[in-house]
């Protein structure tokens, strides 16, 4: 930030300075230092703002959600609402790797509300109520959470370890015993494709079809 006249501070800059830094996907992760440098401030001012530097990550992560949830269009089907979500959940933590891990806390934020706002009235517009509809919610949630963090985590992998990855299987059809393991040998031309949006693609509609199986369960009276 160009010197000069010092930023007036609130919570809201911090974080918004705080995701900047945090897109860097900089080796140190999102630190004190590294946002007060953004901000031209020295990072002993942020903690007039936050209690410590596990409030500033659950804020930031709430901030990603938050900003996942805005990237859903209107008018959209609820199946398709929460798909949308669910990739931009995915692209949101990918695109800032070293907040994710806190995206998927519980953030207690409005972001965090405001993704579970989005997946309830989904599930209730199928016509799911009571208990069926907070199951469900709480199944996608850590679902689609957790598939997202662990992106996040292989995003920052090191390149090298990355390519490790991504060339195991291919060397696994040498090395496979046909006999000892049947199944895999057969199916090794299938394994070796690493296709994530395909697998993401799949657990989504398992995810939604244990929806639709519900909603054929739920009695009428309570639809």
């Amino acid at each position: 930030m160009p010197r000069g006249r010092r930023p007036m501070l609130t919570r809201e800059s911090i974080v918004t300075a705080a995701v900047t830094v945090a897109a860097r996907a900089q080796p140190e992760g999102l630190t004190g230092a590294n946002v007060g440098e953004e901000l031209g401030v020295d990072r002993s001012t942020l903690w007039r703002y936050f209690v410590n530097h596990q409030e500033l990550l659950l804020a930031v992560g709430d901030r990603l959600l938050q900003t996942a949830v805005n990237r859903v269009a209107a008018g959209l089907s609820p199946q398709e609402r929460v798909r949308t979500l669910a990739l931009h959940l995915v692209d949101v933590f990918v695109a800032h790797p070293y907040i994710a891990t806190n995206a998927s806390c519980i953030t207690r934020g409005p972001g965090e509300f405001a993704v579970i706002e989005l997946i309830l009235g989904s599930l209730e517009e199928t016509g799911l109520r009571g208990e069926a509809v907070a199951r469900h919610q709480r199944m996608l949630t850590d679902a689609l959470l957790a598939y997202a963090g662990m992106r996040a985590a292989y995003a920052i992998l090191p390149a090298r370890v990355r390519i490790f990855e991504e060339r195991s299987w291919p060397g696994v059809r040498v090395a496979i015993s046909p006999r000892r393991f049947p199944r895999i040998a057969s199916n090794l031309p299938a394994l070796d494709t690493d296709d994530h949006e395909q697998v993401f693609t799949t657990l989504l509609d398992a995810l939604w079809a244990s929806v639709s199986a519900a909603t054929t369960l739920e009695p009428s009276g309570q639809r």
